[in-house]
């Protein structure tokens, strides 16, 4: 995806022989959106590799990576994301973010994560990573602290919601917003479905470039996914909340 920024009443005159360059729609729809940090795009998969949009890093997985079709666009057909798991090339602000992704899950033995942070700073009581999941069974979606994945008991969810209509054979667009003047808050299919404004800490574990995962425990398909260093939860975002919402909604028919 091209960030670009958008200059009204400006006009340039053809005769300066200036290059032109060519947007997407998802650069047209999305690509002036303030905060970029990245942007996963399952239509540009090299072999074991997946591109950040946003620096052209390429993120390697362990192994080739799955991929499959829905509403007729490219995505991750993941049933074993542990290999396909990837470390990206950014890191998560502490103080304000946005996450999104579009995921159609299936039910699997173990949670099924859109990221979550990088093991080797799991189970410290008090740690503050970000993981971002559907429990296996896709009756809850949640944001959890601390704790390891499966194995241990400390985790914490410090926001959850049980949607009215189970996530089984459903796509949904799912993101998490924060900011230590907000707090926390999930949103599916453009609808805010829960809050959490009195957990205002920063992040301080498993946050920068290399120490969290995309992915991991991941089980069914995945489409595009994204970070902005802004709080789209905030009134003040809320247009480019609803841009991202708008595009992917319609483009996965959601």
């Amino acid at each position: 995806m091209r960030n670009f920024f958008k200059l009204h009443g400006v006009s340039l005159s053809a005769a300066n022989n200036l290059p032109q360059i060519a947007l997407t729609d998802t650069d047209k729809a999305i690509g002036s959106i303030p905060g970029w940090l990245g942007f996963w795009d399952p239509a540009n998969i090299n072999a074991e590799k997946i591109p950040n949009g946003v620096t052209n890093a390429l993120h390697s997985a362990a192994a080739s990576i799955p991929t499959g079709t829905l509403n007729g666009h490219p995505v991750l057909n993941l049933t074993d994301a542990n290999s396909t798991s990837v470390l990206p090339d950014v890191a998560i602000p502490q103080t304000e973010f946005s996450f999104f992704g579009v995921v159609a899950p299936i039910i699997d033995t173990s949670e099924m994560n859109i990221a979550v942070w990088d093991a080797a700073d799991l189970g410290t009581a008090g740690a503050r990573g970000f993981r971002f999941g559907i429990q296996d069974d896709l009756n809850e979606c949640y944001v959890a602290f601390d704790g390891t994945q499966s194995a241990n008991p400390v985790e914490r969810r410090v926001i959850r919601y049980t949607p009215a209509t189970s996530f089984v054979g459903r796509t949904v667009l799912l993101m998490a917003t924060f900011s230590i003047d907000e707090g926390w808050r999930i949103f599916e299919n453009g609808v805010e479905v829960v809050s959490e404004p009195t957990e205002k800490d920063p992040l301080n574990a498993a946050y920068l470039a290399g120490e969290w995962r995309l992915y991991s425990y991941g089980r069914g398909k995945f489409g595009e996914a994204g970070l902005l260093d802004i709080d789209l939860g905030k009134a003040a975002n809320a247009g480019y909340r609803r841009a991202i919402e708008n595009l992917f909604m319609t483009k996965y028919a959601i």
